[in-house]
């Protein structure tokens, strides 16, 4: 992993822009914008969505265009670890870690042993209390990929 391709720079252009809009956004926001569930301010710009679909789009075409390894678990690194590294502002946060669920189609590409270590990397960066269940589905498709059992086949098994 680490290796930057042309799909892991356009994502990363993706998120970069994006990030950059959601900022001025921010820093343009009048006081009380936003506040008691009022609408307006960066929370409610329609950037959110567009961004929503661009990564869809990108992610989608790489997981057609069929990634190496390499390739798959360097875009994967930089999507699920972006909203740590990055430390984007609250109202893009929550949205850098819904996407997380568009990456399954792509944990097919990783080997065993990259998706071990990117699953333990994940479990580490993103407390289990915390995740979204966007995350907790991307968790339990990197630890099947890893050969590891998974939560739900220890429930299904159980019974």
């Amino acid at each position: 992993m680490g290796n930057e391709t042309g799909v892991t720079a356009v994502v990363r252009e993706i998120y970069g822009k994006y990030l950059d809009e959601v900022t001025r956004k921010e820093a343009a926001r009048k006081p009380g914008e936003g506040l008691f569930g009022r609408r307006g301010g960066a929370k409610d710009d329609p950037c959110h969505q567009i961004f929503a679909e661009k990564v869809e789009t990108a992610l989608k075409d790489a997981a057609e265009a069929g990634l190496s390894p390499a390739e798959a678990g360097a875009l994967l690194e930089y999507v699920y670890f972006a909203p740590i590294e990055e430390h984007p502002a609250r109202s893009a946060y929550w949205m850098l870690l819904a996407i997380h669920g568009l990456t399954l189609p792509l944990i097919d590409a990783l080997t065993a042993e990259d998706a071990a270590a990117l699953a333990a990397r994940y479990e580490e960066g993103y407390p289990r209390r915390e995740r979204l269940p966007a995350q907790e589905r991307a968790l339990e498709k990197l630890r099947e990929r890893a050969g590891e059992e998974t939560r739900r086949s220890r429930r299904l098994f159980k019974r």
